[in-house]
């Protein structure tokens, strides 16, 4: 059994890891031999002292892919322990976790996020106006019925990852039956009971659907392509942009997640530029030149307003307390950018996949090095991180 691995060795996790990654090595005719791999394996294995899962999920198996290049890559399921140990007080993740608090927090700090229109929960909505304040609980279909805007996304408060539960509403002024959901018109007070339905007795964001920039749409319009920006506060509170990439979606869907094997294509953004740095790649690590749908060219894309939006995670990080390792999701308008939500135990498999090893920022790892040395968690994820300290 490896050492330090124990507890992360499931059945589970290896049916995962064989069918996601090692079925995929088997296949790939320009792997290296099994002696080779085997080898470094182990080697892998004695420097990170982790379960060597990213040599198959950074495709250390091929031929011309160095170790060195693959020791670089944080296991996932570490940091993630990492993340909950020393990065991230749980306390404080209602700040991230509850899309309403978020929202009301971002308010606060004058950090620009979607108009929230209000909040659904067992039939009433309690109303938002714009100048961060309630205007009280209404029965929901009078509130629908209310609405002047031209549609709506509705999104559980929590628990709406990879853009479960999320539902975008379009709304036909014109017509009684006017809120669309996928082709289907309700009236306001069918689609009040239709949200009863569907989400039970769930409280859910209602949120002005965001009119994404010209740009973004010209690459795929189907959904509001966001940029998924990881930041680090470092000890003296400085904010580190680690790394960012553009999430755009395909074969008609209306979100932009990056995940299974027909979610959204991920594109690395230069953070000092905001310029796209080649080709995309899906979850399956498929590359693209050119988006499938729209034969786009995903390496001329350039992200308006980038400055504003690095401006805007540093201010949201800042005012976020005691959360030190947040993933931000932007939207982009023709205004300016948005943070859409924050995430404070985001996925590291697809920052890492789409942009690159963390490891191989040294001011992040510095940082995350000063962490671990300064924390009462210090003897039990130093030793993961002695091949970055120096």
């Amino acid at each position: 059994m490896l050492s330090g691995s124990r507890k992360y060795l499931t059945i589970g996790r290896v049916k995962y890891l064989f069918k996601e990654f090692i079925c995929k090595m088997l296949a790939d005719k320009d792997r290296k031999s099994i002696a080779t791999q085997l080898a470094e394996l182990v080697d892998l294995w004695r420097t990170v002292r982790f379960w060597p899962q990213n040599y198959f999920k950074y495709e250390g198996y091929k031929k011309g892919v160095s170790l060195d290049y693959i020791k670089k890559y944080l296991p996932g399921i570490l940091f993630s322990d990492l993340r909950a140990d020393i990065l991230n007080d749980q306390r404080y993740c209602i700040f991230a976790d509850d899309k309403y608090v978020f929202h009301k927090k971002m308010m606060d700090a004058d950090v620009l996020t979607p108009k929230l229109l209000g909040v659904y929960s067992s039939g009433l909505v309690n109303a938002q106006t714009y100048q961060k304040k309630s205007e009280g609980y209404v029965p929901a279909d009078v509130f629908f019925e209310g609405l002047k805007v031209d549609g709506v996304v509705v999104k559980p408060t929590i628990d709406s990852c990879q853009g479960q539960g999320v539902t975008v509403i379009y709304i036909d002024h014109s017509r009684i039956d006017k809120f669309n959901i996928a082709g289907k018109f309700y009236n306001s007070a069918d689609f009040s009971r239709w949200l009863n339905s569907e989400f039970a007795n769930s409280q859910l964001l209602i949120e002005e659907i965001i009119c994404q920039h010209r740009k973004l749409s010209a690459i795929y319009s189907n959904s509001v392509n966001t940029v998924r920006v990881d930041s680090l506060k470092a000890p003296d509170g400085t904010i580190i942009i680690n790394s960012a990439y553009l999430r755009v979606g395909r074969n008609g869907r209306k979100v932009d997640n990056w995940s299974g094997k027909q979610g959204g294509i991920g594109i690395n953004i230069d953070i000092k530029t905001g310029k796209s740095l080649g080709s995309g790649i899906d979850y399956s690590l498929n590359r693209f030149v050119r988006h499938p749908d729209t034969n786009y060219d995903l390496s001329e894309i350039q992200i308006p307003f980038w400055e504003e939006i690095i401006s805007l995670v540093k201010k949201g990080a800042s005012n976020l307390p005691n959360l030190n390792s947040l993933g931000w999701d932007i939207a982009i308008t023709e205004i300016g950018p948005l943070a859409v939500e924050v995430n404070a135990d985001y996925d590291i498999l697809a920052q890492q996949t789409c942009t690159q090893s963390f490891g191989s920022n040294k001011e992040y790892m510095k940082a995350l090095i000063e962490y671990i040395k300064k924390s009462n968690f210090r003897k039990k994820y130093i030793k993961h991180f002695n091949y970055f300290v120096n």
